[in-house]
């Protein structure tokens, strides 16, 4: 009954998988909610082209075609299109940098990839 390919032999291998499972979350939820108050995410997957006519501010891009690459040194805003994905920002990392301070950061980098124009989605 053990004998899948998620089986864990080891205490430390579940522990380790558990230690870097968790902050990725962490950080996805965290550009989640720091996107949606900068205005440039939605959590809805219709993009609002009324908005762009409206008001000179982009479009925000939708929360599901977003994740998140992560690694003790670097984290990464993936951005998921119809023809693949690709990572659109990427930051370096301390250890010891809290999660919030590095989901502002991309946020922020977001913001001013879509504010001068370096970027559309779709």
């Amino acid at each position: 009954m053990d004998d899948t390919e998620f089986h864990l032999e080891n205490t430390e291998s579940f522990r380790d998988l558990f230690d870097f499972n968790q902050p990725k979350s962490r950080l996805e939820d965290l550009i989640r909610h720091y996107g949606v108050k900068e205005g440039v995410i939605s959590v809805s997957d219709q993009v609002g082209t009324q908005r762009e006519t409206v008001t000179s501010r982009p479009a925000p891009v939708p929360y599901s075609s977003l994740s998140v690459s992560f690694s003790i040194r670097k984290v990464g805003l993936v951005l998921t299109t119809r023809t693949g994905k690709r990572t659109i920002l990427e930051e370096n990392r301390t250890r010891e940098e809290r999660l919030e301070s590095t989901a502002k950061v991309l946020v922020l980098g977001l913001r001013d990839m879509l504010h001068q124009g370096d970027f559309r989605f779709g």
